[in-house]
């Protein structure tokens, strides 16, 4: 079974990407994005970019990830939320996965 990605997401079969305005403009107020990463096993993550707080729901709870909090990894499924305020807006986020292995290097 090969993980299936959704909405924004660049998968390139057990491994992708996930961007969130990350250097493309600031995030518009009031913005709900919701990005599924469809891998049973433990998914490895490397932040790049974390100008927000995103909260991931995983296979043994929830996260809240912010740039002082980024876990490398988390037992799947994943679902990534981001939920901005209608005040403040910030550069977004980015972050690489991959299923049951290495992250590639960016």
């Amino acid at each position: 079974d090969v993980p299936r990605a959704s909405d924004d997401i660049t998968s390139m079969g057990e491994r992708g990407t996930v961007v969130y305005r990350a250097h493309g403009g600031q995030y518009p107020n009031n913005a709900r994005k919701e990005w599924t990463i469809d891998c049973f096993e433990l998914v490895n993550l490397a932040w790049d970019l974390i100008d927000v707080t995103v909260t991931v729901h995983h296979g043994y709870g929830t996260n809240v990830v912010d740039a002082q909090s980024t876990p490398t990894s988390l037992q799947g499924p994943l679902t990534i939320v981001f939920a901005s305020d209608r005040f403040v807006t910030g550069n977004g986020f980015r972050v690489r996965w991959a299923c049951g292995a290495a992250v590639d290097e960016a």
